[in-house]
Order: C-alpha cells, then sequence, then structure tokens
C-alpha cells in the first residue's frame, strides 16, 4: 500500500506515513528493551493501522473508533516513555506527538461524524 493511495481516507495515509518513520526511530532503540518497549510501540501502532482500515469498511463505526482513541492514548503513553527514557529524542518526540495529535483530531472529527454531532 501507497502511503497516498487515491482511495485511502486522510487518516489512514497519515497514519500509515506516521507508521513507517516510526518503525524507522525504533530499529535504533537499545536492543535490551527490543522484545518489550519497542515490540508494544511497534505492534500497538501496527493495530492502529489495521484497525483504521478495518473502520474504513465497516458501517456501524462508533465502538472501533472510540477504541482506537484509547489505542491512541495507550500510544501517546509509551511515547513519552520513550522519551523520558531517552529512546527518543526530543525532535522525535515532538515529531511523534505531533503526528499522534493531528491524527487523534482527524479522529476526534470521524467519531463527531458518527454520533451525528
Amino acid at each position: 500500500m501507497e502511503a497516498n493511495s487515491s482511495d485511502d481516507i486522510p487518516i489512514l495515509q497519515r497514519w500509515y506515513s506516521f507508521l513507517s518513520w516510526m518503525m524507522d526511530v525504533t530499529e535504533k532503540f537499545p536492543k535490551r528493551i527490543r522484545w518489550s518497549l519497542t515490540s508494544r510501540v511497534e505492534s500497538l501502532s501496527v493495530e492502529i493501522l489495521e484497525d483504521l482500515m478495518e473502520a474504513k469498511y465497516r458501517r456501524k463505526k462508533l465502538d472501533l473508533l472510540l477504541a482506537l482513541n484509547r489505542k491512541l492514548a495507550r500510544l501517546r503513553i509509551l511515547l513519552r516513555l520513550c522519551h523520558e527514557k531517552q529512546y527518543l529524542s526530543m525532535g522525535a518526540y515532538e515529531t511523534a506527538s505531533r503526528r499522534v495529535d493531528e491524527c487523534g483530531q482527524m479522529l476526534g472529527g470521524w467519531i463527531k461524524e458518527q454520533r451525528g454531532e
């Protein structure tokens, strides 16, 4: 899947791009955390991508979108921990936070739309 495939919704495109970037960043994390924190950040990010893809095709999306919102919150906490432990530089943490927040805002809009607000 290309990051800018014309049939993808914008949040899916942005998350795909974030995930690709994040995988490059986590590749540089220390080996001693590879099977704990690194693995969790990567798998949670991939789960979010998979859930976004699922939401794209699902008729009743609200429950899935709310679960996605909780996953984004969990990822934010893990990214903060990575930064505090100095696995993520300040610049990488700022970039990650900005990109996750951007997707969070897009997700929030999608949730409001599904609620009819």
